[in-house]
């Protein structure tokens, strides 16, 4: 596959919002459901502000003060 037609495959993926998670680094599925309510093409059906600081991986995750937690 050439350059031109691996970057222009890369690009049909991102407009159609295609995602595919790598298998490493290991990724959880709450993240994975995150990133993938997140980066939805049609904006009413993205996920909204208020519903994202209520997702379980950002409450397993993040830290009351705002701090992200390792």
């Amino acid at each position: 596959m050439s350059l031109w037609s691996s970057s222009f495959m890369q690009m049909c993926r991102i407009l159609l919002v295609d995602l595919k998670f790598p298998p490493k680094p290991v990724v959880s599925s709450a993240a994975k459901d995150l990133v993938s309510q997140m980066l939805v093409r049609e904006t009413s059906k993205r996920l909204p502000l208020h519903k994202l600081l209520e997702h379980p991986w950002i409450i397993q995750n993040a830290d009351p003060s705002g701090v992200y937690k390792c």
